[in-house]
């Protein structure tokens, strides 16, 4: 209508329908003299322009609202369905959807968790290459079928079956297509009957461990690099962990898994006699006893900091924790944001938020002034930090921002659209940065005491004698208090040790290390 009758050009029509859908008035009111106008000067009278602009604006106060609406609460409805009847189903397709977008798996990931869903690891054994939904299996070691699916209530899974989603081999970052085909092939026995001219249907011929997986595949396509990326994700966990073989343990024996594996690759090749042939032994009897003539050499274990990071660096993000979990109660207490509660704040609130620098840069504004933009990471997700010239300029705050330690940052609520974004895109809550601390710092200046929370059933002489060990090894002004507990049975406090310690990171690493998880609390 606008060309034929109100002679607008394609472009003008354009900017005449975005002031439709946006209901701007000042510019709707341009617009219908523009119309008129033109209209006019087709030899349409005034009147009439007026009456079919008229028209079309009053089709735009509801058309458009209408149109959309129905659609978005049609995908709505079935959204919210799948998310209260097939919860696990739903986030893990979600995932799979969202796997090239690192800050959406973050916030969902950390939503799945929230809702009681486990988020497991890549394994060689159980991963697909997408996300998937798993079940606990029954005493058979078969999965077990729901007799009716899972649902959310109170945004909580009621699932008896444990609900839980594993990452998929896709995600992990050096492993390409070639060699999941590989893996793909040998676990499925697919391979194993091509190579011995097998008829019918293969049976599944699960990995043992990395030296059995060494042995087994094509190490043209599955090479040292891809062992070593599914040792740092986790991969080999479930294999590994029941024999006490740690990931730093594994990392330190792919060189030798992968040269046990060209050798035997080498000798099926060439067609040698060996003695598993004499007694009726096939080459694949061969290949599994080397695989587990494989040992691993022992090695200090990875802490967790060295730990996640080697799985961020292969995953691109944490999936068996984060960073500042040790830290949960102690942010608590020091922040008042994070950043899943972001987009609820309003704008200009000052925030303070605890999290991990990831992605900083800096550019020269038009004039000439230097700006600085970084990605603050929580447990709960994402959000994007910018760094005004005023702020840049203190250069304690720079040193802080790229100290590659955990921060805690002070600033205000911004919600703002990417740039590139059309109006119908939803704003996203971002931090102007006004100061920033390290979290270290800023524990010790606020920490006046160090609670050592024992669960009875992990105590030990040896480790009782490695705790004493470590509190004496950081001492400091805050005073150290015990506490007994038996889950959640009961608890009994013992008082101060006499012991005063520094609350410093290395402490509650090493408490962490001792004992298998945290027990140090800084209040």
């Amino acid at each position: 209508i606008a060309r034929e009758m109100g002679g607008y050009s394609l472009g003008g029509a354009d900017i005449l329908r975005r002031a439709m859908g946006k209901k701007k008035a000042e510019e709707m009111e341009r617009q219908k003299g523009i119309f008129t106008e033109g209209a006019v000067g087709k030899g349409h009278s005034k009147e009439d322009a007026e009456r079919v602009f008229d028209l079309m604006a009053y089709f735009a106060g509801y058309g458009f609202n209408k149109s959309h609406s129905a659609a978005y609460a049609l995908i709505t409805y079935q959204t919210a369905y799948l998310k209260a009847h097939y919860p696990v189903e739903f986030v893990a397709a979600t995932l799979s959807a969202d796997k090239d977008k690192t800050e959406k798996v973050v916030r969902t990931v950390a939503e799945a968790r929230s809702m009681g869903i486990t988020v497991l690891p890549p394994d060689v054994n159980q991963s697909a290459i997408d996300f998937t939904a798993v079940y606990e299996p029954d005493t058979t070691g078969k999965v077990k079928k729901p007799k009716r699916k899972p649902v959310c209530q109170k945004g909580k899974v009621r699932d008896p079956l444990g609900p839980r989603i594993r990452f998929g081999l896709g995600g992990v970052r050096g492993v390409g297509e070639s060699a999941l085909e590989a893996i793909f092939e040998e676990r499925s026995g697919r391979a194993t009957w091509e190579r011995e001219g097998r008829e019918g249907e293969p049976k599944k011929e699960p990995f043992e461990d990395l030296f059995d997986l060494a042995a087994r595949v094509d190490l043209r396509r599955v090479n040292k690099n891809v062992c070593m990326a599914l040792v740092q994700c986790g991969g080999f966990d479930a294999l590994h962990e029941p024999k006490q073989v740690t990931r730093a343990m594994a990392a330190g024996a792919v060189e030798s898994a992968i040269e046990r594996g060209k050798k035997l690759t080498a000798e099926r090749n060439s067609g040698q006699t060996n003695l598993f042939n004499l007694f009726g032994g096939g080459d694949d009897d061969a290949a599994k006893a080397l695989s587990r003539g494989g040992t691993f050499q022992k090695v200090e274990p990875w802490d967790t900091r060295e730990l996640l990071a080697k799985e961020k660096q292969t995953l691109g993000f944490y999936v068996s924790g984060h960073p500042l979990d040790r830290y949960a109660a102690e942010l608590r207490r020091m922040c008042n944001a994070t950043t899943e509660s972001l987009p609820e704040i309003a704008d200009g609130t000052k925030v303070t938020v605890g999290g991990s620098v990831e992605g900083y840069r800096e550019r020269t504004t038009k004039t000439g002034r230097r700006i600085a933009f970084f990605d603050l990471e929580d447990p709960q997700g994402r959000v994007e930090v910018i760094v005004r010239p005023r702020v840049l300029g203190n250069e304690t705050l720079r040193e802080t921002l790229q100290s590659g330690e955990p921060i805690i940052a002070v600033g205000v609520v911004q919600h703002e659209r990417d740039r590139g974004a059309s109006e119908d895109d939803e704003t996203q809550a971002k931090i102007l940065l006004d100061q920033a601390y390290l979290l270290a710092e800023s524990l010790k200046k606020k920490t006046t005491s160090v609670l050592v929370r024992l669960p009875v059933d992990d105590l030990d002489r040896l480790r009782l004698e490695a705790l004493k060990q470590c509190l004496t090894e950081h001492p400091g002004g805050c005073p150290v208090t015990i506490e007994l507990s038996l889950g959640e049975k009961w608890t009994v406090t013992l008082g101060q040790t006499g012991l005063s310690v520094e609350p410093a990171d290395s402490l509650l690493a090493d408490t962490e290390r001792i004992f298998g998880r945290k027990v140090c609390e800084l209040r």
